[in-house]
């Protein structure tokens, strides 16, 4: 996919996710709440997980700039995640197995995806990609968070749960603020 819409997406989600890594470099991470609101409305309004989906199937692989480029914007009001990775890279390989139970788990209410950066250097350079594991949140074209480096499985919950089905991107950043 070519062109100026195209072109004007890449530079959009190049632009965010230089200014989410700025904010997040340095910084530690030293929130401990354990906010569990999985995936799944409940009778009592809570949110759990579904635990009917297969990971098999559940993880995308992106090969090309444009194949990614595509999903961004063929993909409205449903949150994207993209685990940008390396195969050399062990905290990448520890990362693997929680990510795709979050993908099993969470399939109904977002896609996920893995991106070799080693493969995909154009990918890598339009992110902006500065370490790895980098786990990129995408919301109706917009980067609304992002995770550096290999964390608890909670900490990718809370973006699913707060950016899922039914938010706005304002919304998600409002709960975002709220949980993080």
């Amino acid at each position: 996919m070519t062109g100026k819409f195209s072109l004007f997406t890449l530079i959009a989600i190049s632009a965010t996710m230089a200014s989410l890594l700025a904010l997040s470099c340095g910084k530690s991470d030293k929130r401990t709440d354990a906010i569990r609101l999985p995936a799944q409305q409940s009778q009592t309004g809570a949110i759990k997980p579904d635990s009917s989906a297969h990971a098999d199937n559940a993880v995308e692989m992106i090969d090309s700039l444009d194949e990614l480029i595509s999903i961004v914007e063929g993909t409205p009001g449903k949150l994207l995640v993209f685990d940008l990775y390396a195969d050399w890279c062990r905290p990448c390989i520890m990362l693997a197995p929680t990510f795709s139970k979050l993908a099993s788990d969470y399939s109904k209410h977002a896609r996920f995806f893995r991106i070799d950066i080693q493969k995909n250097p154009e990918i890598t350079s339009a992110f902006r990609v500065r370490s790895i594991p980098l786990v990129v949140f995408i919301k109706d074209k917009e980067v609304v968070h992002s995770v550096s480096g290999l964390k608890p499985r909670e900490d990718y919950e809370r973006v699913i749960t707060a950016c899922g089905p039914s938010v706005s991107v304002a919304e998600c950043r409002t709960k975002l603020e709220e949980r993080l």
